[in-house]
């Protein structure tokens, strides 16, 4: 009997510890942090990109569709999506096969609301929302606005992200 339960005891931790890698490792949460009062900074570094960001208020921000480096010429960069969900734990790969909009789509305003201005949109603290490059349409991730805080042009903001 004793034998029975130790073997259940390691399938047990074997499951765990498999459950934990899927969960944790293969897709791990990255961080960024900017401050608005660091010049030639310009948003958050997402893979290779750089996810522009702007303060609006004590706990909300622009994030910017085009490029926001000073060689981007201001084009078309990232396409979003919003999901209802607010914790990493709750996102499925079912959640990405959603539709994306870009910067001046005609569509963006009934999906967005007032939080689209055509090449932004507005997300408040604690909001998750799925980005991805135009160039690369199969990468996607999933991001969400952490922390911030201050005051316009000395904010300081934090996102968390995952790679899908």
């Amino acid at each position: 009997m004793k034998a029975k339960t130790t073997i259940i005891a390691c399938l047990a931790i074997i499951l765990v510890l498999v459950a934990a890698w899927f969960l944790f490792f293969r897709n791990p949460i990255h961080t960024s942090k900017m401050s608005e009062s660091k010049p030639n900074q310009y948003g958050f570094q997402v893979g290779s990109k750089t996810l522009g960001w702007s303060s609006h208020g004590d706990r909300n921000g622009y994030i910017f569709m085009r490029d926001v480096e000073p060689s981007g010429n201001n084009l078309p960069l990232w396409e979003f999506a919003l999901t209802p969900k607010r914790h990493f734990f709750e996102i499925t790969r079912n959640d990405l096969k959603c539709e994306f909009y870009a910067m001046n789509d005609p569509r963006g305003s009934q999906v967005f609301g007032t939080a689209w201005d055509g090449s932004t949109i507005l997300v408040p603290e604690g909001q998750m929302f799925f980005a991805r490059l135009k160039a690369n349409p199969l990468t996607v991730y999933v991001v969400r606005l952490a922390k911030q805080s201050g005051h316009a042009g000395r904010c300081t903001m934090q996102i968390e992200y995952r790679v899908y």
